[in-house]
């Protein structure tokens, strides 16, 4: 696995595929995360020994590229399509979330939104990797409860966690405020119009 690849800071090609990443190697699995969190590139062998066939459906906020012929890429794009492979290394399926986050100190200052929120500045929630998910009801628990999607057991920065109240208006009345929202459609029904 290799992680911070930016095609906009390094020299190279724009992105990377299968034809890349298999010429590295046909036996191991390769997996490259973008410095964004919200791509990676894997090869043809990361793709099989997860169990990721051609015909994969995408996730919900997430996609398997497909080249022009409708074959996969190899590219990935956001992490519900891309946990499964990365869960599958055992160097993060077993790691240390403090250590991997470089620390006790950086994980105290990771996403301080209690913190934001007593000094009187408003937030929102969105979906970023690797704190929260496209789903609204996670990121209202997540941060309500501070634990990541990793290690479950593992809580981040519990000084920073918010109530319930805060969460659901973090999701709601300020992403709406952040993101020009126009209107919001849940179970069929209209929930929110501008």
């Amino acid at each position: 696995m290799v992680r911070n690849f930016d095609p906009s800071l390094q020299t190279g090609p724009a992105s990377i595929g299968f034809a890349e990443l298999d010429a590295v190697s046909r036996e191991h699995p390769v997996f490259v995360l973008n410095a964004s969190g919200h791509l990676a590139h894997a090869g043809r062998h990361a793709f099989a020994v997860t169990g990721i066939a051609e015909g994969v459906m995408n996730p919900e906020g997430a996609e398997f590229v497909r080249d022009g012929s409708g074959r996969l890429s190899g590219v990935i794009r956001n992490n519900p399509a891309f946990s499964k492979e990365l869960s599958a290394d055992p160097a993060v399926k077993n790691a240390d979330p403090v250590k991997a986050l470089i620390g006790r100190e950086t994980v105290k200052r990771l996403v301080r939104a209690r913190s934001v929120g007593k000094a009187g500045i408003v937030f929102s929630l969105h979906s970023d990797f690797t704190l929260t998910d496209p789903n609204s009801l996670h990121m209202i628990r997540r941060a309500m409860t501070r634990r990541t999607w990793q290690e479950r057991q593992f809580v981040l920065a519990p000084g920073e966690r918010v109530s319930v109240a805060s969460a659901i208006h973090a999701v709601t009345a300020e992403a709406v405020k952040d993101i020009a929202v126009l209107e919001t459609w849940m179970g069929g029904e209209q929930v929110f119009g501008a």
